[in-house]
């Protein structure tokens, strides 16, 4: 009698293992279903995103004129620019009632954002409607007065900032008995160009043409050959007028070495370690004893 007890005890827990409802409450085989939340979408006002993702087109309205697309360099430019800014303290603008902020003197129109006024008087922007003012460098003046227009295959387009050749000259700066183009170039940065390379020597240079310019010495560019070695340093300098009667200098050193440009030197960062002299008649020496440069 026990054994058939047994028997049909067996059979009774054999079945319930193969109960369909029975197992879908055993805990061990639980199935939950998840359900995927859809993430937020970023704001067409956000500016920390925008800082942080370069879009991928760019439209630009200079006043009332035609909007125009900016090419992909000028956009990267465009963008880096705007990155530069600073964040005004909410009501931090200027007192000027006879200036409306919300007239702009250049729209940007960024894919999927609302379109940003610029305001080149105060160097001010923001979203349109929005009360957030960003405050970019004043540096920049130069670059958004001179945006050029080309015909691409896309159409006419903004392209980038006028430039204006201080120096140019054919050289040969390594040694190797070929000689290099090399040149100065002014585009709102001060830059040095060899056989299409190119530095940037001073970022965001304030217009050096401009009636408000205060500098006593446009950017110039010398090549002096070294006592020893074969490679040429090239000088770029430029003066400020600090005030009535003195001057700032600024000076870096380039040497160009196995096709780069290498900024070796710069005035700034070794002033303990230079001689300057006053000769008269607003000629200054500068002797750099590390390159035996006078």
């Amino acid at each position: 009698m026990n054994r058939i007890f047994l028997f049909f005890l067996v059979l009774m827990l054999v079945g319930c293992e193969s109960d369909p409802v029975l197992t879908a409450l055993k805990p061990s085989e639980t199935v939950i279903e998840v359900k995927e939340t859809a993430l937020p979408e970023k704001s067409s006002i956000d500016m920390d995103y925008l800082f942080q993702h370069k879009p991928s087109a760019l439209q630009i309205q200079i006043r009332k004129e035609q909007s125009l697309n900016a090419s992909g360099s000028l956009l990267e430019k465009v963008w880096e620019l705007l990155k530069q800014s600073n964040k005004l303290a909410a009501g931090v603008v200027y007192n000027d009632q006879q200036y409306d902020l919300d007239e702009a003197d250049i729209t940007l129109s960024f894919s999927s954002y609302k379109p940003i006024i610029l305001n080149t008087k105060y160097f001010y922007f923001r979203f349109a409607g929005e009360t957030t003012f960003y405050a970019l460098p004043m540096g920049t003046s130069y670059k958004w007065g001179h945006l050029t227009k080309e015909s691409t295959l896309n159409g006419l387009e903004y392209t980038g900032f006028a430039e204006k050749l201080l120096n140019e000259q054919e050289v040969d700066l390594d040694g190797d008995g070929k000689a290099e183009k090399m040149s100065l170039v002014y585009n709102g940065d001060l830059e040095l160009r060899i056989n299409g390379l190119s530095e940037i020597v001073y970022a965001n240079l304030a217009d050096i043409d401009s009636v408000y310019r205060t500098m006593n010495q446009k950017p110039e560019i010398s090549i002096e050959s070294p006592s020893e070695g074969t490679h040429k340093k090239m000088i770029v300098s430029l003066v400020w007028a600090t005030n009535k009667i003195g001057s700032t200098v600024e000076m870096w050193v380039y040497e160009y070495r196995n096709e780069q440009i290498k900024r070796i030197w710069q005035l700034a960062d070794e002033q303990p370690k230079t001689i300057t002299t006053y000769n008269g008649n607003r000629n200054i020496t500068v002797e750099i004893a590390e390159y035996r440069l006078k």
